[in-house]
């Protein structure tokens, strides 16, 4: 694993965790539109555990498609977010849905949206990958 440096502190920003909070609400597993400059994650699973979202977000680059200089870097965009250097500034939201447009599936299930900004600009990872 490659060590953090040169990252921004991150801060709460209630700006970013209304527009998240937006979204969740509208029970759409799809990203939602008019992000200018803000990035985000969707988690939707039957049960609330955020730590399990962001775990799940995070070892996307555990995917043997996510190497460094591979050209498949869409598999790990969760990931790439969540360790974006640039961006300091991150809100999120919660709902509970009967059913979440998206998403194969009945019964209630928890969506959280993270909200980012900036967002992660390049589908390249945010760190120089060693030889």
């Amino acid at each position: 694993m490659v060590p953090a440096t040169d990252m921004r502190m991150q801060y709460w920003s209630e700006e970013l965790a209304a527009s998240a909070q937006r979204h969740a609400n509208t029970c759409d597993f799809r990203h939602s539109r008019n992000r200018i400059n803000i990035g985000e994650n969707i988690w939707a699973a039957p049960y609330a555990n955020y730590s399990d979202a962001v775990s799940r977000w995070f070892n996307e680059v555990n995917n043997p498609r996510c190497a460094c200089n591979n050209a498949y870097k869409h598999c790990c965009g969760h990931y790439i977010q969540v360790v974006w250097a640039q961006t300091n500034l991150i809100g999120c939201g919660y709902a509970r849905c009967k059913d979440v447009l998206g998403v194969l599936g009945m019964g209630m299930r928890a969506v959280l949206v993270c909200h980012y900004n900036p967002k992660a600009t390049r589908l390249e990872f945010s760190f120089l990958c060693s030889e």
